[in-house]
């Protein structure tokens, strides 16, 4: 399958980013929670004992759920684990850190200038054995309003490329021919952010 090294980059960064985010506002948190503690027990008798290996523990779990889909990114470039289907889309949800909750995305929110309106979506895609194929992607509100549009309410078939490991979504292609409006329009999404 080709894949350009530009449009893996594209499809990437925005996990990595938001990896970078969490990870920084997760040892903040500790952080802030520890010297508080500290704070609190300093007058009580615990003879400098303090479980530090327990708040590093704390603080690489977190780490680890933050950078998951950026470190698996790493395996599925090196290994080339992508993969192609034919899809319709059936529903567009929330895909937050921690699950689908209603604020789960506001995360990727702060990543990104206000006017781009970022948001971190699943797509719940059946292929043509009707296997059900949840996929991902960060783009801007235009991007998921575009898809909704041209895939979701119409229910056509679209090809997806993504990652097996990561299910990130690389690409869109059109399964009608090259010269259709829809093929650009397909194509101009792409680009979109």
């Amino acid at each position: 399958m080709d894949l350009s090294k530009k449009v893996m980059r594209q499809a990437y960064i925005p996990f990595w980013k938001l990896a970078f985010y969490n990870c920084f506002m997760y040892t903040a948190a500790v952080a802030f929670m520890n010297l508080l503690t500290v704070a609190m027990t300093a007058d009580a008798d615990t003879e400098g004992k303090y479980p530090w290996a327990m708040v590093v523990c704390i603080l690489l779990l977190l780490w680890m759920t933050a950078f998951r889909i950026p470190l698996t990114s790493l395996v599925e470039q090196k290994i080339l684990c992508f993969e192609k289907k034919m899809v319709k889309i059936d529903k567009i949800e929330t895909d937050g850190l921690f699950g689908d909750y209603k604020n789960s995305n506001k995360e990727i929110k702060y990543c990104y200038p206000k006017d781009m309106q970022a948001e971190r979506n699943k797509l719940i895609c059946i292929d043509e054995k009707g296997k059900r194929i949840k996929v991902r992607m960060i783009g801007s509100q235009k991007k998921f309003e575009k898809i909704k549009k041209m895939f979701l309410f119409s229910k056509k078939n679209v090809y997806i490329t993504f990652g097996k490991l990561t299910r990130i979504v690389f690409e869109f292609e059109s399964v009608e021919p090259c010269n259709s409006m829809n093929y650009n329009n397909v194509r101009i999404l792409n680009k979109i952010f």
